[in-house]
Parts: C-alpha cells; structure tokens; sequence
C-alpha cells in the first residue's frame, strides 16, 4: 500500500487577490450605486481580510468555527 502524505490547505492568496480586486471595484462603483460613503465598506473588508491572514497566515487549513464566520463576512461583503 503506497502512504501518502496528509493533504495541505489551500494557498491563501487567491482568496486574498479576489477580496482585494473586489474591493477595487467596490472603490470604483458609482456614488449611485453604494449604500455607505466611499470608505466604509472597503474598510471593513481590509479589517476581516487582516483578521483572516494575521490569524492563519500560511494556507487554509485549520477549522476554527469563528475563521469560518469572518470568512463568511469577508465573502457576503464583497
């Protein structure tokens, strides 16, 4: 039987690229269009995405319930 070796998280930088790039366009939508000032919103989101990466900077792999509620929010806010 060949052993293998425990499966890794996934690499947290995808995940972090996407949240910033929706962030940009957040920024960039009309004063229309946005339910806050300018600011707000992309704010929020660059806290949670700092939670998410000071927390568990490697690769996503742990299970922590509450990582997974901030994840959550990082992902509706965007």
């Amino acid at each position: 039987m060949e052993s293998r070796a425990p499966a890794s998280g996934e690499a947290r930088w995808p995940m972090a690229a996407a949240v910033l790039a929706g962030l940009v366009l957040t920024m960039l939508r009309p004063a229309e269009a946005r339910v806050a000032p300018r600011p707000v919103l992309p704010a929020v989101e660059l806290v949670l995405l700092g939670v998410l990466v000071a927390r568990d900077p490697g690769r996503i792999d742990r299970r922590a319930t509450w990582l997974r509620g901030v994840s959550i929010a990082v992902v509706r806010n965007s």
